[in-house]
């Protein structure tokens, strides 16, 4: 329900930061688009992002890689020069992101352990705000991806 949706202070300065940085930010999500437009403005991340993606209104649902260059090309970029997906999903969001080639931020639930058949994320960590401090970090070290166990560090 749009209206209990809301965001930490800190996640949505650090998107900010990402942006103040020059990072192009997409949101693609599964669902109703009356819902996920209004979860999107409640939360406050309609002046934050560049661009939505919701399953609802493009007729695919993530994992399907289609969506993940939909939001690309909305966002002015194409997958294949890289970027990175966030997100709390195992599947939809780690496995749907990788199968086009972005590195992988899981969103980890401390209720939520990762499923053993699936291939691990580039990096766990537990809050959108210690996501965007590992990209912005990565790129500025000029390193890529810094491997799951160091996000720990």
């Amino acid at each position: 329900m749009p209206e209990l949706v809301t965001c930490q202070p800190q996640g949505l300065e650090a998107l900010r930061r990402l942006r103040a940085a020059g990072w192009r930010i997409g949101i693609v999500t599964n669902g109703m688009t009356d819902n996920q437009h209004g979860k999107i403005h409640r939360a406050g991340f309609s002046t934050l992002v560049d661009a939505w993606c919701i399953s609802d209104e493009v007729g695919i649902r993530k994992p399907e890689p289609a969506i993940f260059g939909i939001i690309a090309q909305r966002c002015g970029a194409s997958v294949s020069h890289g970027g990175w997906m966030t997100g709390d999903d195992p599947i939809l969001d780690i496995a749907g992101g990788r199968s086009v080639g972005l590195s992988t931020i899981w969103l980890q639930n401390k209720s939520t352990s990762w499923p053993e058949n699936q291939p691990k994320p580039d990096m766990t960590v537990s809050t959108v705000a210690a996501a965007v401090e590992l990209i912005l970090q990565t790129t500025n070290e000029g390193s890529g991806v810094v491997p799951a166990d160091e996000s720990e560090k």
